[in-house]
C-alpha cells in the first residue's frame, strides 16, 4: 500500500529518477551557456508587458506541463525578458554577478533545506552562520560581545536595527507594552540621502515615517552633525523621544560616507542608538588601505549590509550585526535564561523563524577565495571604476562625485543647462534601449539629475567601459543633434 503510494506520488511530478537526472542535465546546461554567453547578448531585454502576460495565460494550470517544456519556458522567459544582472555591461549596482560558489550554495541550500527555526533541526547550518556572523564582526571591529542574523535582505536589517534600538532605549516596555505604552512618541534620524528601504523599516515596525526625521547634507552631501544636533534638541523640548540615528557608509547615490566617528560621540552623548547601513560600502572592510574611510564604525551599536554587494552571492543575502550580544535574544527570543549565543535558537534571535540558509553562499565564498581573494576583487571594481572616470574626462563627460567606491556619477559637459534633468534622463533611456549597456539616474541634492554607473560585474574589463562611453557619445550626438 504504502509503495503504491509513493509511486503515484512519482507520476504526479513526474520526477522518477531518469526525468531528474535529464532535468539536471537540463539545468546544467542552461546555467553554464548562461554564465558563458551572457556577454554576447543584449545587457536588457524585454517584451512588452502584455505579450508576457498573454504567454502566461496559456499556462492556466488545468492541465500538467511535462517538466522539460516548462523548464525550457521559463529559462527562456528570463533570457527573454530582464536585466542580466551578470553582464559585464550592466552598470546599476544592485549586486554582482554571482561565482559559482554561490550558485552552488543556493542549490545546496534548497535541496537539503536545513530548518534553522531551531538549533537542534540543524546543527551545522547554525554553526556555519555563527562562524560568518562571528568573522564579519570581527573585520568591523566589534568585540567578544558581537552578534549577528542573516536577512532577506537590507529592509529587514534596518528593521532589525529600529527594533533592537527601541528595546534598547526602552528596556523591558517596549517588548511588553509595544509603542502606544510608551511614554513619549519615539523619533529617529537619517540623513537626506539615506536608503529608502529605512522608511519602508519605519512604517514595518509601526513607528511610521511621522517618526523619521531627515537630517540635512553638509557641503560634502554627508549628515550635517550640527543640524543633528539642533534636531535633536528641538525633538525633546517638543516632549519626544530621540532613540536612533542612522549614518551611511556609501550612499547609495553617490557613494559618500557620513562622518562616523564623530557620530559616533554625538550618539553617545545624547543616549542615542548608533546604526550605520554600510550597503555599498561595507566591502571597505576587505581593504586595509580604506580602514580610514570607515573610522568609528566599530562604534556603531549597528551595522546592517548586503553581503551580496561585497560578495558574488546571489541576491537576498543581507546581515545585522551588533556589538550587543544580548539584544537580538531581547527583542525576539524566549525566556531560557540561556546566555550562550552559539546554544541560541536562530529563529529567536530573528524577524524570521524559518529561513533559508542564507549563510552558506557567504561561507562558501569566503572558504574558496580567502580574505585576501574576495579583497582583490573589490581592488579590481576599484581600479576599473578609476578607468571608467579617466575615459568620461577624455570624452567630455564630468564626473561630479568624490567617492573610493566604485561608483561614478557622471554628467554631459557639452550638453545643454536649460532643460538638463530631461536631457539626462534621454541619454540614459537611449542607453539602456540600444542593450549595449544599462546605466542608472539619480538625483544629488543641488546639483539635478546625474547619470550613475557602478562596477560590481567581476569580468568588467576596458573593453566594456569603451563600449559604455561609446554608446553615451552616441547618444549624445542623437540628441544634440
Amino acid at each position: 500500500m504504502a509503495t503504491s503510494r509513493v509511486q503515484g506520488i512519482e507520476e504526479i511530478f513526474g520526477l522518477d529518477a531518469i526525468t531528474r537526472n535529464e532535468l539536471w542535465q537540463h539545468l546544467f546546461e542552461a546555467i553554464e551557456e548562461y554564465m558563458r554567453t551572457v556577454d554576447r547578448h543584449p545587457v536588457a531585454a524585454a517584451l512588452p508587458t502584455e505579450r508576457i502576460r498573454d504567454l502566461l495565460s496559456h499556462i492556466d494550470f488545468n492541465e500538467p506541463q511535462e517538466p522539460h517544456d516548462i523548464l525550457e519556458y521559463v529559462t527562456n522567459g528570463l533570457w527573454d525578458n530582464q536585466v542580466h544582472g551578470s553582464h559585464p555591461r550592466q552598470f546599476e549596482g544592485s549586486a554582482p554577478a554571482p561565482a559559482v560558489m554561490g550558485i552552488l550554495a543556493d542549490a545546496l541550500a534548497s535541496a537539503f533545506n536545513p530548518e534553522l527555526s531551531e538549533r537542534g533541526r540543524s546543527p551545522f547550518a547554525a554553526e556555519v552562520e555563527h562562524h560568518v556572523i562571528t568573522a564579519l564582526g570581527r573585520r568591523f571591529g566589534y568585540g567578544e560581545g558581537r552578534d549577528g542574523a542573516f536577512t532577506s535582505g537590507g529592509a529587514e536589517a534596518h528593521q532589525t536595527a529600529l527594533l533592537a534600538a527601541l528595546e534598547h532605549s526602552f528596556p523591558g516596555s517596549f517588548r511588553h507594552v509595544g509603542l502606544y505604552g510608551l511614554p513619549a512618541r519615539p523619533v529617529f534620524y537619517i540623513a537626506a540621502e539615506a536608503c529608502s528601504s529605512l522608511v519602508k523599516a519605519a512604517v514595518a515596525c509601526g513607528l511610521g515615517d511621522g517618526a523619521l526625521r531627515r537630517v540635512p547634507l553638509d557641503s560634502g552631501l554627508r549628515l550635517d552633525t550640527n543640524a543633528l544636533r539642533e534636531m535633536i534638541a528641538a525633538d525633546r523640548d517638543a516632549g519626544r523621544a530621540p532613540f536612533m540615528v542612522a549614518a551611511t557608509a556609501g550612499t547609495e547615490t553617490c557613494g559618500v560616507v557620513d562622518p562616523l566617528h564623530e557620530l559616533a560621540g554625538l550618539a553617545a552623548g545624547e543616549r542615542l542608538w548608533l546604526h550605520v547601513d554600510t550597503g555599498l560600502g561595507g566591502a571597505a572592510v576587505l581593504l586595509p588601505e580604506l580602514a580610514a574611510v570607515l573610522e568609528g564604525i566599530d562604534l556603531a551599536d549597528s551595522i546592517a549590509g548586503d553581503a551580496h554587494r561585497w560578495f558574488p552571492v546571489p541576491v537576498g543575502a543581507g546581515l545585522f550585526l551588533t556589538r550587543h550580544g544580548d539584544i537580538l535574544q531581547r527583542v525576539f527570543g524566549q525566556a531560557t535564561g540561556d546566555t550562550d549565543l552559539r546554544a541560541a535558537v536562530p529563529g529567536g534571535r530573528s524577524i524570521q523563524t524559518s529561513r533559508r540558509f542564507t549563510g552558506l553562499q557567504v561561507f562558501l565564498a569566503l572558504a574558496v577565495a580567502g580574505w585576501e581573494g574576495c579583497a582583490e576583487v573589490v581592488r579590481y571594481r576599484r581600479t576599473m571604476a578609476n578607468e571608467l572616470r579617466r575615459r568620461l574626462s577624455d570624452a567630455q563627460w564630468a564626473v561630479v562625485n568624490e567617492t573610493p567606491f566604485p561608483v561614478v556619477c557622471f554628467v554631459d559637459r557639452l550638453g545643454p543647462q536649460k532643460g538638463r534633468d530631461r536631457y539626462v534622463d534621454k541619454l540614459a533611456h537611449r542607453v539602456r534601449a540600444s542593450g549595449e549597456a544599462w546605466i542608472d539616474v539619480v538625483r544629488l541634492p543641488g546639483r539635478g539629475l546625474v547619470l550613475r554607473a557602478c562596477i560590481t560585474n567581476d569580468s568588467t574589463g576596458p573593453d566594456d567601459l569603451a563600449a559604455l562611453v561609446q554608446s553615451l557619445d552616441r547618444a549624445r550626438r542623437a540628441l544634440l543633434a
